[in-house]
């Protein structure tokens, strides 16, 4: 039914601790017939004292940008393959675990691999878009956070083997900052 306040259209996946959102309601409306609304156990998650907030990590370092969104970096992680994915010869994945919280009152789009890079020495490590798919929670280009929302992602870069020291470099909407990250 196209004029039901609240609903979602197109196909739209809720991640249990990812996205914050409100108690869902899902209802069938079949021609015909009268509307299905099935039992959804589980689906409220949305407050910031809800079961979501309370299983994120803690956070690292917040990058603010501006009255447009924080970038909460959790932690990253060195993994020696992505499901089937392998690292070109010589590196390995980073994956970078982070939560993007808006402060508009529109959805804003993320272009992730314009917008986060790593550096290493004189070398920028730019997202590894062909590996993205096979995280559980990735940062695809162009993600869309909704106006107020909180969305927690993964994003996967392949670093040499050897890098230790590595710097996140932000670029966002209203500034640039430059984070040191340690790997193990």
């Amino acid at each position: 039914d196209v004029s039901a306040p609240g609903q979602i259209k197109g196909t739209v996946q809720f991640l249990p601790e990812t996205a914050q959102h409100g108690a869902l309601t899902l209802v069938i409306k079949l021609p015909g017939y009268d509307p299905l609304e099935p039992d959804l156990p589980h689906t409220a998650t949305g407050s910031v004292g809800g079961s979501a907030a309370a299983n994120l990590p803690p956070v690292l370092f917040t990058i603010s940008d501006g009255d447009t969104l924080d970038v909460q970096i959790h932690g990253v992680r060195a993994a020696p393959n992505l499901g089937d994915a392998q690292p070109e010869q010589g590196k390995r994945f980073l994956v970078l675990d982070l939560s993007l919280v808006s402060k508009v009152d529109q959805g804003i789009e993320f272009q992730t691999s314009e917008q986060l890079k790593l550096l290493h020495s004189e070398e920028e490590i730019l997202v590894d878009t062909s590996s993205m798919e096979k995280l559980s929670h990735p940062l695809n280009e162009d993600s869309v956070v909704p106006a107020h929302g909180r969305g927690r992602f993964e994003v996967a870069f392949q670093a040499p083997v050897n890098a230790t020291k590595l710097v996140l470099y932000y670029r966002g909407f209203n500034r640039e900052e430059k984070h040191p990250l340690a790997i193990k």
